[in-house]
């Protein structure tokens, strides 16, 4: 299970803005390659009211998120999981102190990929592994970080 990683892309109202969805779709066609590579499997999740599985970047239908929904996420799936986010971080930031406090309580890895010019990169960066947050740009470089991190979550 540990070589196991989350893809999860945030399908709330907001990523509807700026093109933001086209940037996902176009992210989750380059994401499974890149991260098969490394020797893992990969989930990919749609977070809306809850965190659901994705058959592929045509079930990225937007819809209104529940923050609750992605910390039950990381919750149900115990101990150590590995988790690549991909949104733009437009949450209160309580939100934000939840999410990183789930992901801690599970030590659990997230690795934060901000979507949009209009990002929120300090919660990103907050809830990120290490406290570093990714541009899209930067994918690669994101899922090497996620596949060789350590399951130790920096505070």
């Amino acid at each position: 299970m540990d070589r196991d990683i989350n893809i999860v892309f945030d399908l709330s109202g907001s990523m509807a803005e700026l093109g933001k969805i086209r940037i996902l779709k176009s992210l989750a066609a380059r994401l499974m390659p890149l991260v098969s590579r490394h020797g893992n499997v990969v989930h990919f999740w749609g977070w809306r009211e809850a965190v659901t599985p994705l058959k592929g970047p045509r079930d990225m239908v937007l819809a209104t998120n529940n923050s609750q929904g992605l910390i039950d996420f990381i919750e149900d799936n115990g101990f150590g999981g590995k988790y690549l986010l991909l949104s733009d971080g437009l949450w209160a930031v309580e939100i934000t102190d939840q999410i990183k406090q789930q992901v801690t309580a599970t030590r659990s890895c997230l690795v934060a990929v901000a979507i949009g010019a209009d990002a929120n990169t300090w919660s990103l960066s907050q809830i990120s592994h290490g406290q570093t947050m990714y541009s899209s740009a930067d994918i690669v470089t994101a899922v090497q970080s996620l596949c060789c991190a350590d399951m130790e979550v920096s505070s």
